[in-house]
Order: structure tokens, then sequence, then C-alpha cells
């Protein structure tokens, strides 16, 4: 817990962009991301016939589901390295909703299942609430000492990306705005962990501070909301390296030398409370006309995600 009497301060910047827009595909089923690869995998791998050529040997393990049907004959079916170039074109480049990569990629998926042999596919574009950082107003905290000065800023990137589509760190639907206060650490940010800052502290501990959440137990749009109820103006969420560095931190045992989190990286995620599309958590957003917003999915106050090196700088503090 950080005293009360903490000499320093943080100050919070949040800004994103709300936009109607989205690009759906329609096909045999619904467009996820296992059936994608599934179907994308069986059918190459059925025209191809690259298991044949590569001598490669059958899945024989039955795999049934609670019924008892057999699955191994859509195993044995499957290319895996069809699924492992499918792979490597969906995630060489930022693709976030809505946007231009992304809208290639459903053309492209529509071509390839087209390919394939799929009797119907065709892209549909829907009308749907969305939110992009603002790249001309990076979110960042800030760390102010007792005279005002400022003695430390956040990145709002990782080190060594330069894609033009780069992503800026964001949380999608927490609202825009500045705030500040006193730092607060907050655990995993669960009801549990504020209701024991409070039995212990008082009511005051987490009043109109900024609290200090870490990635784990509970959904993050659950830590916003928790944080909120119990008085907090703002939120940093971060990756804990006891989760995401379970080796080290250290240069080698993180990425691009391990699979494991390097101090700069950040999550993007979303904070709404809703399944899907925020203004029709009840179905697709088919015509605007449809469209309704839930009192309860108004962005209650800013909220940053924070990578393990944000929050090393803030403990030095």
């Amino acid at each position: 817990v950080v005293s009360t009497q903490s000499t320093w301060g943080l100050y919070l910047k949040s800004a994103t962009m709300m936009d109607h827009r989205g690009v759906g595909l329609v096909g045999l089923g619904f467009l996820i991301g296992s059936f994608t690869f599934f179907t994308l995998g069986y059918f190459g791998g059925k025209n191809s016939h690259i298991n044949e050529l590569n001598g490669n040997e059958s899945y024989t393990k039955d795999v049934q589901d609670a019924e008892g049907y057999d699955y191994s004959w859509a195993m044995d079916a499957v290319d895996k390295s069809k699924i492992r170039d499918y792979l490597i074109e969906l995630s060489k480049e930022p693709h976030m909703a809505g946007l231009e990569r992304d809208e290639y990629l459903a053309k492209w998926i529509e071509s390839e299942w087209n390919a394939a042999g799929l009797d119907s596919v065709k892209v549909e574009g829907y009308s749907m609430l969305l939110d992009y950082p603002n790249r001309e107003m990076p979110n960042y905290v800030t760390v102010i000492d007792k005279d005002g000065f400022v003695v430390y800023v956040s990145h709002y990137k990782e080190e060594g990306v330069d894609d033009p589509n780069f992503v800026y760190t964001f949380n999608a639907y927490s609202k825009n705005g500045n705030v500040g206060g006193l730092p607060v650490y907050v655990n995993f940010g669960t009801i549990e962990d504020f209701q024991y800052l409070k039995d212990t502290y008082g009511e005051a501990i987490t009043k109109d501070k900024i609290c200090l959440a870490r990635y784990g137990a509970i959904y993050r749009g659950n830590k916003a909301e928790n944080a909120y109820q119990f008085g907090c103006s703002g939120m940093v969420i971060f990756m804990d390296p006891s989760t995401v560095a379970r080796e080290g931190t250290e240069e080698e045992n993180v990425f691009p030398n391990s699979f494991w989190m390097p101090g700069t990286a950040v999550q993007r995620g979303s904070l709404s409370m809703s399944d899907g599309d925020p203004l029709t958590p009840t179905g697709p957003v088919l015509t605007m006309h449809t469209a309704w917003m839930r009192l309860t999915e108004k962005p209650i106050f800013p909220r940053y995600q924070s990578s393990q090196l944000v929050t090393q700088m803030l403990s030095r503090f």
C-alpha cells in the first residue's frame, strides 16, 4: 500500500476516438478464430494434398465429443502447415477492427474460402461503435513531485516497433480526460482487495486516488468498475513480471529471445461490460436505427494500461 503521505502524485491522461464502422465475413459458419483456422487448414489441405505430398502421418487418435461422436476424420484432414501460413498472414501486421488492414483480411479470407469451394461467401458491412486510440494525443502517465515538477513520463508504444499501423496503448471504451491524485496499490483490483484496504485503512485510502492494479484474477472491465465504486479518480493496470516474465526480465529471457513479455510490452483490450457492440448488446447493428446505449456501458473514468517498465519506474518514487 502506498502511503497517503506520499510527496508525489500521478497525472493520468486518456484520449480515444469513437467511430461507427465494421466489416463482417459471412460464410457457412460464424467467423471466429478457431473456425477460421480450421476451415482454412481443412479445405486448404484438402485441395492441395500437402499431407500426401509431405508424407505426414495421419492423426489416428480418436477425438470424441461429450456424446461420443468421432471427429478424428476432421483432424486427419487438417493441414497443419497451412494453418501456420494463415496465422503468419493474419498476424504479421496490426489489424484493428474496422480499419484498412482488417478489411483487407476479411476480403482475403473471403477469397480463400471461395477458392476452397464453399458454396457462398460474402463480406457484409455493419455499423458498430468502435473505439480507437488518438494518435495525436497518446495516453500516458506522468509522475509529478511535491513542487509540481515532472520527474517521469511513461511510454505509449513498445520499443523497436515502427509499423505505420502500430496501435498506441489504450483500453477501448475508457473515458477521455485528465485526472491526478496520489497512487495506491490495489493488488488485482477485486472487490476483496478494495474491501481489505477499506477495512484496514478506511474509506479515504482509495478516495480520489489513482489506483494501481495488476492484470489477472478478474476481467479488466471489472477492475475499473470496482475502482470507480470505491472512489478512485483513475486507474493504471499493469502486467506483473511474475506472470508474464517468469524466467526473469533480463534481455535474454524475454521477447524476441523468448516468448515472455519484455519490459515495455503493454496489453490492449476492451473495458466494455457487455459482449459485442455496446450500442446493441442483444444483437448485430444492421442499421443505425437499431442502435441504443445502455447506461451501464457509459465510460466511468480514465484508465491507462501500463507495462512492467512503467510500474517499476513508479515504484521508485
